[in-house]
Formats: C-alpha cells, sequence, structure tokens
C-alpha cells in the first residue's frame, strides 16, 4: 500500500518533535481555560482511562517522548495489515475499489 509505504519512509526529527510537543500543549491547556471544560477534561479521563492526571503530570510526560519512541510507534501502527479505509456515501463497489489505486501520499 502505497500509504504505508509513504509514512513509513517518513523521518521524525528533534525538531519537528518539538513542535508537534509544543502544539499539542497549547492547544489542550489553552481548551482547559474554563471550568466546564476542565471538568470535561477530568471526565474524559477517568471515562477512558480509569484514572487522572493532572496538566502538569501531562505536560511531564509529554516532554519524555522522544523521536526514537515516535518513530517505534510508527512502525507498529502503521503496517500493511493494520491500514483500512472508510468510504462515506452513495459510492459504487468500483469506484470505491479505485481509490486505493488513486491513493496517493505526497
Amino acid at each position: 500500500n502505497r500509504l504505508v509505504e509513504g509514512i513509513s519512509q517518513l523521518d521524525i526529527d528533534e525538531q519537528k518533535l518539538e513542535e508537534a510537543k509544543a502544539g499539542v500543549l497549547s492547544d489542550t491547556f489553552l481548551n482547559l481555560a474554563d471550568t466546564d471544560d476542565y471538568a470535561q477534561f477530568i471526565g474524559e479521563q477517568q471515562l477512558f482511562t480509569n484514572a487522572v492526571k493532572f496538566p502538569s503530570q501531562i505536560r511531564s510526560e509529554l516532554q519524555t517522548v522522544t523521536a526514537a519512541d515516535i518513530q517505534k510507534l510508527k512502525r507498529t501502527l502503521f503496517t500493511n495489515e493494520n491500514v483500512a479505509m472508510v468510504v462515506l456515501g452513495p459510492v459504487s463497489e468500483n469506484m470505491a475499489t479505485s481509490f486505493d489505486l488513486k491513493l496517493v501520499f505526497d
């Protein structure tokens, strides 16, 4: 699959990783600006993980992620065995199968 091949060739360098971390942190903490958002943040953690972490704990854990960690995760998740595509709408079976042939990773 061309998409999997394209992703497997991507290189995650430290600069890109630091930019991504900064983006995740700023989005996360900006979204906790009011009480309702903070309550939702806590509720989602409790619901999905049965544990609640303070924003400072999340920040600390995120800062420990390395480019090697991301590369390892990328090799685990993005395999031909795991790839899937969803097509929504009134699409014929012939058209749906042709999407995979048109899928290009730039």
